[in-house]
């Protein structure tokens, strides 16, 4: 898998993640902390660094 893929996969799970967080909640502190002071498009990218540098 190429690098656009993967970041294009990343980006589409954190959206995903964002969006039930904004309608339900979290257990994740993290992601609700940002949710409450960023907007959503930059927490989205975030999480999605997030997940692509954790296990490293």
């Amino acid at each position: 898998m190429d690098e656009r893929a993967l970041r294009r996969l990343l980006t589409i799970a954190a959206r995903a993640a964002v969006r039930w967080a904004m309608g339900k909640g979290s257990p994740n502190v993290w992601l609700m902390r940002m949710l409450n002071r960023r907007p959503p498009i930059l927490v989205i990218v975030a999480l999605a660094n997030k997940m692509s540098t954790q296990g490293h």
